[in-house]
């Protein structure tokens, strides 16, 4: 049977009886102590923990606020903070309270595992239990004591003694098929059990005191969408969540949550651990957590989820940001159509305008996410009618959503004439499928003409003396039902001309233009 000595129970068994935590902590507490000053060891585990603030940012970030008790000892000792995240910014970190005195913080990223333990351990001598098919009895285990000369690639290189032989022998072994087990005699120091955060501190006090341990850390993130039930083309129903995302190995329960929209400045990485500066980490009062808002923090937008809220290792969770009933919307269609070239069988864009003020029944901040669209069918079932990336959306801002192209509106267009002279002829057909009128919005693009080497635009709409828009070009009913109800001029050139087309019916129209030469 072929063993992995990685995860073997026996070797697990073994590392956990060799390798106590007090040995790290030994370790840990011996660091840098000034000669003839022993400095005590504290360990704080997150059962020590009275509050807990996260912050979490848009790109990965998050600002750990940990408030804990921790018994202090009068004179130097070192902190040990488990439960903190692999993936801190460990030259952020802060630790705040009354009575003491930071000395120094200690960040340990290297991780005990067997390939770390063989690595620390070249040229050094370690015991292995070989096993018995290839080593000595087939029927008991067979110990050797042996130096460990490299390691590589899941195989060992051993200088040792076999029985049976005079001098040493170099063996390569296969760790899958020859170690049972491997037996170490230390911890190095340079490894860690878990991620370890060591504050010395030096302290005035005896007894438990209250401390904020402050951090940032990557491994989180957070983002938003939303659910909008269309009620009726008018309206519809808007429920916002946000995704929380804790990509570490660290849970963090009963948090209270804020979410930071907008884009905060960050320096850019020099090596594999980003870095900010510590004076620069952002503090924030740890207090009860209060019911869920929103307020404005500087030029953010800052967003406190109510409650208290569990977020384990490696866990995404939604949680309800806002619900809001009865939005005004705007529905439209939309045709764009550059009559210089010919369009068949052009789809309607399907186009809804969300305005976020309060008399249109919202006045929220909403954060930049995807936005899906549904409506119920006649028998009451929502359907998915499409979706949108909106941006950041503030109060009094407007933003218009292309949820998806009509399949029973559409235009041709056919260009009959169209030459150097700058003579424009065609013909303009609008087709309604639908049981229902149907107003659609032609989006007329501006033509391209060239003169003289030069190209120039001409919109098709012009602004009369009585500053009313109307069309350059002649357009005239070929068949069909409908009525031209609105023209006006769009940004970039674009003549918008609405047109209101009777249930079920196809309207045409002939279209001619001529540009002055002179123009």
């Amino acid at each position: 049977m072929k063993r992995m000595v990685g995860i073997s129970p026996a070797l697990a068994a073994a590392i956990a009886v060799i390798f106590p935590f007090a040995a790290l902590a030994e370790a840990i507490s011996s660091d840098s102590t000034p000669p003839g000053q022993k400095a005590n060891l504290i360990v704080s585990t997150p059962h020590d923990r009275q509050k807990l603030n996260l912050t979490l940012y848009q790109g990965g970030l998050a600002l750990i606020q940990d408030g804990r008790s921790v018994d202090l000892k009068a004179g130097v000792q070192n902190i040990h903070f488990q439960g903190v995240t692999p993936e801190i910014i460990a030259d952020s970190t802060l630790l705040d309270g009354s009575g003491f005195t930071v000395r120094e913080r200690t960040y340990t990223y290297d991780l005990i595992s067997l390939e770390a333990l063989l690595k620390a351990n070249t040229g050094k001598t370690i015991q292995l239990q070989l096993n018995g098919r290839y080593f000595g009895s087939s029927t008991g285990p067979y110990f050797v004591t042996a130096k460990l000369l490299t390691v590589q690639n899941g195989r060992i290189l051993i200088s040792t003694q076999i029985p049976g032989t005079e001098h040493e022998r170099i063996l390569a072994l296969s760790l899958d098929d020859y170690a049972d087990m491997i037996s170490f005699n230390h911890i190095p120091d340079n490894l860690s059990e878990s991620p370890a955060l060591s504050i010395q501190v030096e302290s005035d006090i005896n007894g438990r005191t209250p401390v904020a341990l402050t951090y940032l850390s990557n491994g989180f993130g957070w983002d938003a969408s939303y659910v909008a039930d269309l009620v009726s083309d008018q309206t519809l129903n808007l429920d916002a969540w946000v995704t929380l995302r804790n990509n570490t190995s660290v849970p963090l329960n009963k948090a209270r949550i804020q979410l930071l929209a907008g884009e905060v400045s960050r320096a850019a990485p020099m090596y594999k651990h980003n870095r900010m500066e510590s004076d620069n980490a952002p503090m924030m009062a740890m207090s009860a957590a209060p019911a869920g808002g929103m307020e404005n923090l500087g030029d953010y937008k800052l967003f406190t989820l109510p409650g208290e809220i569990d977020l384990s290792a490696r866990q995404s969770k939604q949680v309800n940001l806002f619900s809001h009933e009865q939005v005004s919307i705007e529905k439209s269609y939309t045709l764009p159509i550059d009559l210089s070239h010919n369009t068949k069988q052009l789809k309607a864009d399907i186009r809804l305008k969300l305005t976020n003020t309060e008399e249109s029944g919202l006045g929220t901040p909403m954060p930049a996410g995807i936005m899906r669209f549904y409506q119920p069918d006649t028998s009451g079932l929502r359907q998915f009618i499409g979706e949108v990336r909106i941006p950041d959306l503030d109060k009094h801002q407007e933003h218009t959503a292309l949820i998806g192209r009509a399949f029973g509106l559409s235009a041709n267009n056919k260009t009959i004439r169209w030459d150097k002279a700058g003579w424009l002829q065609g013909e303009l057909e609008l087709i309604n499928s639908q049981d229902t009128a149907m107003t659609a919005d032609i989006l007329l693009q501006p033509l391209l003409y060239r003169k003289d080497n030069d190209y120039k635009r001409i919109p098709l709409c012009q602004t009369s003396e009585n500053q009313e828009i109307t069309l350059r070009l002649s357009l005239r009913p070929a068949g069909g039902e409908a009525d031209i109800v609105h023209v006006s001029q769009e940004g970039n050139g674009v003549c918008k001309v609405s047109v209101k087309l009777k249930p079920d019916t196809k309207a045409s129209y002939h279209y001619e233009y001529r540009i002055n030469p002179a123009g």
